[in-house]
């Protein structure tokens, strides 16, 4: 005989301060088909609860979760931010940085008004901005007055504009300026400013004959020209090179311009080692002297070595009419001169020094008194041959009148007198004295406005 005992809960277990373990199941008709029993969550010791105890509407799966209002919620993938491309907004924005290169972004710094952004002019305004790699900019690059450009580490270069003048300043090593471009020119320019100078200047300043660069004092090298073609100076319309002293020059190199031959061997007789030539437009072509115009040139006269450098200066000009030079004026190395043309003295001519003195001059009778029409110094002079024509109208005298003085008296002699026509004297006396010093030609001549003109070759004391 089997005993059948159910224990019923009359108030359920809500009373029960225990954990109900191990339950098993019912067996119990309507137990059997429910196995429910209800209790409060914080109850539930492990397990998990079903997905569907835990809300009602929606659907739970791998791309929901629940909300605090049993809701299940599809996951967003954040809330979307809406560009535009603002070119309109005159202000100042200030851009936001990540405070991360990866992960998640959970802080974004704004920057202060050292960086800001205008999005109506598209400026970019930064107190300083640090490249450790290249910089391209596509567009100008502004510079405020008294604002410097440096390059280098240690600011060797630097480029600054003060509001006036604009400086460029090399602090160490060389500063070279190089074009490297097939046919292309080197221009160093100074215009729009009639009272501008282009000046290359170095003080204390010197040239280094080993190579040809000037130097300043203590070595270095300050500035040396090395062209194929020249140094070239266009469109100037006054002295396009030149050189200023403060003071003159005392010494024997004073030369403002100068060239020397670098040939690789010595120089031989006849090679020009420099010169100077003029030219110009002519109409078709401009021509540089040699080709029309005219040309200054030092010419060797014998095969240079370290003890021996004879030269010679040659002067030739295009004649009237013509454009081939022809050599004027030759003045050896001895000192002799060869003149291929007509000389002509506004002054003395002075021979071997001091020693002999021609000189000439021109003089018209006022009145028929006796009057001085030359004087020399007596103090310099000894003696003097006077060659004197008068002329009065078609008559024609020539005379020579030799003087010699002690330095108080005078000895004279006349002679050579010829007339034309003949026994028409224009003179009736032709003489000499000294009076303040000078040795004084004295005409006495028969008719005023006679003129006198004289020639005088002194021998010196």
């Amino acid at each position: 005989m089997s005993i059948q005992t159910r224990l019923k809960a009359r108030f359920g277990l809500d009373n029960n301060s225990n954990t109900i373990t191990n339950v098993a199941d019912p067996i119990n008709a309507q137990d059997v088909s429910t196995k429910n029993f209800s209790t409060n969550a914080s109850n539930l010791a492990s397990g998990t609860v079903p997905i569907a105890r835990l809300g009602s509407s929606g659907t739970a799966n791998s791309t929901t979760y629940l909300r605090g209002d049993n809701t299940w919620q599809t996951i967003s993938s954040g809330t979307s931010v809406t560009i535009t491309d603002d070119t309109a907004s005159n202000a100042t924005y200030y851009p936001a940085f990540a405070t991360a290169t990866s992960g998640t972004i959970s802080v974004l710094d704004v920057s202060s008004s050292k960086l800001t952004y205008n999005p109506s002019t598209g400026t970019l305004t930064s107190n300083n901005i640090t490249s450790t790699n290249n910089l391209v900019v596509g567009g100008h690059v502004y510079i405020s007055d008294n604002k410097d450009l440096f390059i280098g580490t240690g600011q060797d270069l630097y480029m600054i504009h003060d509001g006036t003048n604009t400086s460029i300043v090399n602090q160490t090593g060389t500063l070279n300026i190089t074009n490297t471009a097939t046919g292309g020119a080197l221009v160093l320019r100074s215009e729009n400013n009639s009272g501008s100078n282009f000046e290359l200047w170095s003080a204390a300043a010197y040239l280094d004959a080993t190579s040809s660069n000037f130097r300043s004092q203590d070595g270095n090298t300050v500035f040396g020209i090395f062209s194929s073609n020249g140094l070239f100076a266009q469109n100037a319309t006054d002295w396009p090179i030149r050189s200023l002293s403060s003071s003159a020059t005392t010494t024997s190199r004073g030369g403002i311009l100068q060239q020397r031959s670098i040939s690789g061997g010595a120089i031989t007789s006849s090679v020009e080692v420099g010169g100077l030539s003029a030219g110009g437009w002519n109409g078709t072509f401009y021509t540089s002297g040699w080709n029309g115009g005219g040309e200054l040139r030092f010419v060797s006269s014998e095969n240079w070595t370290s003890t021996a450098n004879g030269t010679k200066l040659i002067i030739g000009l295009s004649p009237t009419g013509g454009t081939t030079l022809t050599d004027r004026l030759t003045i050896n190395s001895d000192g002799s001169t060869t003149i291929n043309g007509s000389l002509t003295l506004s002054g003395n001519l002075t021979i071997n020094g001091t020693n002999t003195t021609v000189s000439a001059t021109s003089y018209t009778a006022s009145g028929t008194t006796q009057q001085a029409a030359m004087s020399v110094s007596a103090s310099s002079y000894r003696s003097v041959e006077f060659t004197v024509q008068a002329t009065l109208g078609t008559t024609y005298n020539v005379s020579k009148l030799l003087v010699i003085h002690d330095g108080t008296n005078t000895n004279t002699t006349e002679y050579g007198n010829i007339q034309l026509p003949a026994g028409t004297d224009l003179s009736s006396l032709i003489t000499a004295d000294i009076s303040g010093g000078n040795i004084r030609l004295l005409v006495t001549p028969v008719t005023t406005g006679t003129v006198y003109k004289i020639i005088a070759q002194a021998i010196a004391v």
